[in-house]
């Protein structure tokens, strides 16, 4: 089993003459795993730009040199934070962040398109493999992978949380979801959770909740879309082809065939103006989008349901299996932290991607 072991490097401090010191001690919790480390940074960041004939930028970046962690099956050297530099530990900034705040980036915003193969990305030795994702510090790439380039797009701003002045993380207002589905001709149905009707079909068994303040965070490092406990009942109801207690306590297991066009669920975020109840930006997944197959002891025939119960009240992580699904950007809105208006924009795939 030795040689499935991910060989990973660490950051030694001692082997670089532009290290920084070492500062204090950290632990981030992160899906219920611990990273640890010492805060450092080093003056010698940099990265290689395209085209190759433009000067590759250097500049100095705080870290959390990782000494411990949990996550011992991950394939990787560490995590790239993608949040706000707000949530930080040990005086680690951001990379995004450090390189928008030099002047280095020519746009205050990211982007990433997740590519085709979501499971073994990993790359060989000549830099070649499956994994063709593509993530672009300063600027997006619309033109390229997204139908309709801006027009393609839809864009859901952050919200700030009551007592906030400061953005933690990508986090925009959900308003409602809904799900549709085509029967066997008698048109269409769609079925709205909103703020009053998930509250209702919950009544009977629970206490009051105040579903007025939901929000959802975007995550590009969680591997579900999870909901509070109390609307996954009704979320799966509006879909009307499982009942999530079947799944969750009587051994129904979705099968892929029935992940198909005929269905779609869609994300209803608050606009730019709250006052202003038209100001919708609604973002839709159909089920054939929602398919990961796997679930029943790797089954190929079986998919993972597509959302999970369990979090608290007004409280939704939407991660790759939304994500992935889009060509998403993450804009900053500006590169001074007091006047950022930060928003992430959803675009549709184009064919063959």
């Amino acid at each position: 089993m030795r040689d499935r072991i991910f060989p990973r490097s660490g950051y030694n401090a001692s082997a670089s003459s532009t290290a920084g010191p070492q500062g204090d001690y950290a632990e981030i919790v992160y899906l219920g795993a611990v990273t640890g480390g010492w805060g450092t940074s080093d003056e010698n960041f940099s990265v290689v730009v395209t085209p190759t004939s433009s000067p590759s930028p250097s500049w100095n970046q705080s870290f959390l040199a990782v000494n411990a962690s949990s996550w011992a099956q991950t394939a990787a050297d560490g995590f790239f934070g993608l949040a706000f530099s707000t949530i930080s530990d040990a005086g680690a900034n951001t990379v995004v962040e450090t390189m928008l705040w030099d002047g280095l980036l020519d746009a205050p915003r990211f982007a990433m398109y997740y590519g085709t193969e979501f499971s073994n990305t990993g790359a060989n030795a000549d830099g070649s493999g499956p994994g063709d994702g593509v993530l672009t510090i300063g600027g997006s790439r619309e033109e390229t992978y997204v139908e309709g380039a801006e027009a393609g797009t839809t864009w859901v701003p952050l919200v700030l949380l009551d007592g906030q002045t400061e953005y933690q993380v990508w986090r925009g207002k959900l308003l409602s979801i809904s799900a549709s589905r085509t029967g066997d001709g008698n048109g269409t149905t769609t079925t709205t959770i909103d703020t009053a009707t998930a509250a209702d079909a919950q009544a009977a068994t629970e206490s009051s909740v105040d579903f007025y303040n939901t929000y959802a965070v975007f995550d590009s490092g969680a591997g579900s879309m999870s909901v509070p406990e109390s609307q996954v009942d009704a979320i799966y109801e509006a879909i009307g082809l499982w009942s999530y207690r079947d799944i969750l306590e009587r051994g129904r297991v979705p099968l892929c065939a029935e992940f198909n066009s005929s269905w779609s669920v869609s994300f209803h975020f608050q606009g730019d103006d709250a006052a202003d109840a038209s100001d919708v930006r609604t973002v839709t997944l159909t089920g054939d989008q929602l398919a990961r197959p796997g679930f029943a002891n790797g089954r190929q025939d079986t998919c993972w349901p597509p959302f999970e119960g369990g979090n608290g009240d007004g409280f939704f992580l939407l991660g790759t299996p939304l994500l992935n699904k889009f060509y998403t950007i993450w804009d900053f809105g500006a590169d001074k932290v007091e006047a950022y208006k930060p928003q992430v924009g959803f675009g549709k795939l184009k064919s063959g991607l």
